[in-house]
């Protein structure tokens, strides 16, 4: 009961759209810290941020998650990750979190002080985890400031996912307590010609949405691979293997 009361006054002065708003109207620019190491180029910013009301407020509500089964991050530990800023420029090693309960992107300093970051600055977050690529990017025309994993780009289509954290609060009938709990929700969309469409990547019709130049190359592909692609459930690491050869081609043709 204690636990409901906490969370509920802490909802009831939060929102993630509040809490991002207040901050953008305060938060200082990044991109003038361009290819600096995330630790060195932040912490003067960051330390400034910090007595903002949106990391107490940030505080407070993860304070609960202690109270919570399951997780509402994306990845457990903090990641050494690179922001792209809206110029290109980018910042490197930068430790997140990404929270998808509240919506929001937590950086962390060397003094351990976290930060909500303003996605507002930022075009892009991508980092390595074991050996898979992620790049997450502003790529839904209905949510045009929350970050989504892109599972699949290109100059006509972009596939990504939306993973959504719920909170279903648990139960005390005076004979059984339950606890509350983080429930997870997985879902696939496509955005072409600024049309947004649900998907399911399990399925061949999913391809049916893409060009058919990309198409047919994408099932070329998948038939060189074939020996580690022999499901339809392999579509993700299908997609993950194509973006990966398209990243070190960027690489090897780079000046």
């Amino acid at each position: 009961m204690k636990y409901f009361v906490i969370i509920a006054s802490i909802l009831l002065t939060y929102s993630p759209t509040q809490s991002q708003g207040n901050a953008r109207a305060n938060t200082p620019s990044f991109t003038n810290q361009a290819s600096q190491s995330g630790l060195n180029g932040l912490n003067r910013a960051m330390r400034t941020l910090s007595i903002m009301n949106a990391q107490y407020k940030y505080r407070a509500i993860s304070e609960t998650y202690n109270e919570v089964d399951g997780s509402p991050y994306c990845f457990e530990d903090f990641i050494l990750a690179t922001l792209v800023n809206a110029d290109g420029s980018q910042i490197l090693n930068v430790p997140i979190k990404i929270d998808q309960y509240v919506e929001e992107i937590i950086a962390r300093d060397d003094k351990k002080e976290e930060l909500v970051l303003d996605t507002r600055f930022y075009k892009e977050i991508f980092f390595e985890k074991e050996n898979e690529n992620y790049s997450f990017k502003k790529v839904n025309p209905k949510h045009p400031d929350k970050f989504y994993q892109v599972i699949y780009e290109s100059d006509k289509i972009v596939l990504f996912k939306n993973q959504e954290i719920n909170l279903r609060k648990g139960e005390n009938n005076g004979i059984v307590q339950t606890n509350s709990i983080f429930k997870k929700q997985i879902k696939y969309y496509i955005v072409k010609d600024h049309k947004l469409i649900k998907v399911n990547v399990r399925k061949k019709s999913l391809f049916s949405h893409f060009p058919i130049e990309e198409a047919t190359a994408i099932r070329n592909f998948k038939e060189k691979k074939n020996d580690i692609l022999s499901e339809e459930k392999d579509n993700l690491k299908l997609f993950a293997l194509i973006m990966k050869e398209k990243k070190d081609a960027r690489k090897i043709n780079r000046p």
